[in-house]
């Protein structure tokens, strides 16, 4: 029996609304947009997941929505909790080929995260059927450091390979609630911030990553270098893979979710096939060809 994963971190409900300008309005001689069409897709974890069920890797979903969402598919059991009051949408106006702004429309209630940590750690005790726990923390307040903890905590017990993918917005990363996990999985300019946070100034980034490494105690580093490729640094490893191209219309939204699902599913491969995969893959989702 294939053996599931487990996936939670928050759920971003992403809106893409096409405009077109058409002028300036009289009254306030604002630009004027008429709206041309609009479509909503599962940002955040959603993109993950969306990724693992195009891989059909089974995934035990745990997240926080602000509507009822039909989840449930062949390769997914989904487990959620639904509140009006918590509420994670992004709105992305384009006017052709160029994003023109984004509305952040966030909301938060402590009680129903509360609410959702009990119910994971309760699964997650009797769990018996993973063997890879996937952590996305989009900086929204599912991850305080007390529960991310207890997580690893628990998931080390059972055997459960760590993966860890934080989007941090803010000058403060915040990775010391991942201690001990097996792999962390962030961008150039994430790492950036982290060496950064923990005044990590070596000679060069192997020196860099190997710092980090012994700080958070993770065993493995995997840098996503969008169109240079990936690296990876271990006590026994440290180079890089490097990345698809091809033609074609390119959007890079979601690829670093990609790339982290693909990377996360592959077994009993070496790190360098598991670089190139999972390269293709988000190339794959750059390029529009999935």
């Amino acid at each position: 029996m294939q053996k599931k994963a487990i996936l939670i971190g928050e759920l971003i409900l992403d809106k893409d609304i096409y405009v077109t300008n058409r002028g300036y309005a009289a009254e306030h001689k604002a630009p004027k947009n008429i709206l041309m069409n609009e479509k909503t897709i599962l940002g955040g974890t959603g993109m993950v997941l969306n990724a693992l069920s195009i891989l059909k890797k089974k995934t035990n979903f745990f997240t926080i929505v602000n509507s009822k969402l039909n989840l449930k598919s062949k390769y997914i059991s989904s487990h959620q909790i639904e509140n009006f009051s918590y509420k994670l949408e992004k709105k992305r106006f384009w006017d052709g080929d160029k994003l023109i702004m984004q509305l952040n429309d966030l909301k938060k209630s402590k009680k129903i995260i509360s609410n959702l940590h009990e119910k994971f750690i309760k699964y997650l005790k009797k769990d018996t059927v993973s063997d890879r726990i996937i952590l996305c923390d989009y900086r929204n307040g599912i991850f305080t450091d007390k529960f991310t903890k207890q997580v690893i905590e628990i998931s080390k017990i059972k055997g459960l390979t760590i993966y860890v993918d934080q989007q941090s917005t803010s000058n403060n990363p915040q990775l010391y609630k991942f201690m001990k996990s097996d792999y962390l999985i962030l961008n150039r300019y994430e790492y950036n911030k982290a060496f950064k946070q923990y005044n990590i100034n070596e000679s060069n980034m192997k020196q860099n990553l190997k710092r980090l490494s012994d700080i958070l105690k993770i065993k493995n580093l995997v840098v996503k270098l969008g169109d240079q490729g990936s690296l990876i640094y271990n006590k026994d490893e440290y180079f890089k893979v490097k990345a698809y191209k091809s033609k074609g219309k390119v959007n890079t939204i979601g690829a670093g979710d990609f790339y982290l699902a693909r990377f996360a599913t592959l077994e009993n491969k070496n790190s360098k096939v598991r670089l190139d995969k999972a390269n293709k893959f988000a190339s794959k989702k750059i390029y529009n060809k999935l």
